[in-house]
Formats: C-alpha cells, structure tokens, sequence
C-alpha cells in the first residue's frame, strides 16, 4: 500500500473539490444559454488563509490546495489571501462601531470575494485549543455583510482546510503525544 503524506492527501482532496467547483460553473454558463457550446468559462478559487503567522503551514498547505486546482483545469485562475497583518474585527458584524483611528482591512476583501468569476472560496485555519483562529472567526463574522448587502455568495463551492501538526501526525504515522505535565 502507498504511504500517504499530508501533502499529498491535502493535494487529492483540492481535486475533487476543484472539479466540482468547475463542473458546477460550468453547468450554471451552459443553463443560462441553452443550445449554445460550452465554453471555457474562466473561474476563480480564492483560499483564505486565517493563520496570524505569515506565510507558515496553513499557507503552505493552502498553497499545495490551489496548485492541486490549477492542474484540474487551465480554466481554473487561483489566488491566495493571507489575513496575516491585517485588521479584522469581529465585532462590527454585532453593530459595535471601530473606536476613533481604528483600521478595519475586511472591506478591502468584499469585492475580492463576491466576484462573479470566484466560483469557489477554501477558507484555511491553524487549530489552537480545537477550534478556528480568532482571526478566522473574526472573518466568518464578518461575512454577513454578504447577507446583508445581498452580495452574492450562492452557488459558489465552499471548502475548509483545518489545519492541526499533532493530529495529522497522530493520523498519518500513529504516534501518540504525550499529555502536557507528563
């Protein structure tokens, strides 16, 4: 049997989920225009990675994810969003005003992810304590601006890559960590 590596298991999961995406923008261009060819219609995947630490492993593995797309189809255009660095405050979503001076960076991401060509946005994120990045939910808050200002983000394909190095070690190799304190 081949061993399987994160990379490569991140890589076959980003395929199918690519296809998909694809064959869904496609079948909605080709229902909109009945009796006509299909044609090559150029789609997006944008992957959010809500990792505070530039650059790191979740980007890393995002990256392998968006790669893994582009090979489905040369259709397929990628891009990668790093919330590293930026400002994003949950609490607007609530109504809560930014205190003076204040910056918010998630308005910058609105027309970015309610493009109509964006067919598919992976949302990417570090487990700490077993759950999402602060900054990840800060980001998924925010995202009811979308719902709000009926900005279309139906029949675009979601994904969630979650990242966690103890887990996929303990998955892949059947190692077993060691409590803290002993």
């Amino acid at each position: 049997m081949k061993s399987i590596t994160r990379r490569n298991f991140v890589r076959s999961s980003m395929v199918a989920g690519a296809t998909v995406a694809a064959g869904i923008a496609g079948s909605t261009a080709s229902s909109r225009n009945p009796g006509q060819e299909r044609k090559a219609k150029q789609i997006k995947i944008i992957g959010v990675c809500c990792s505070p630490r530039k650059g790191r492993t979740t980007a890393a593995s995002l990256r392998v994810c968006l790669e893994a797309a582009k090979e489905v189809s040369p259709a397929i255009e990628v891009e990668l969003i790093e919330l590293a660095g930026m400002k994003i405050d949950g609490s607007l979503a609530a109504g809560l005003p930014l205190e003076p001076g204040e910056r918010d960076d998630f308005p910058k991401l609105v027309p970015k992810l309610s493009d109509p060509a964006v067919a598919g946005i992976i949302v990417a994120t570090p487990v700490y304590f077993s759950s999402m990045t602060s900054l990840c939910k800060a980001f998924l808050d925010r995202c009811i601006t979308f719902w709000q200002n009926n900005l279309a983000l139906s029949g675009k394909v979601a994904g969630v890559l979650a990242g966690c190095g103890t887990a996929i070690l303990a998955v892949y190799t059947g190692w077993k960590p060691v409590p803290h304190g002993g």
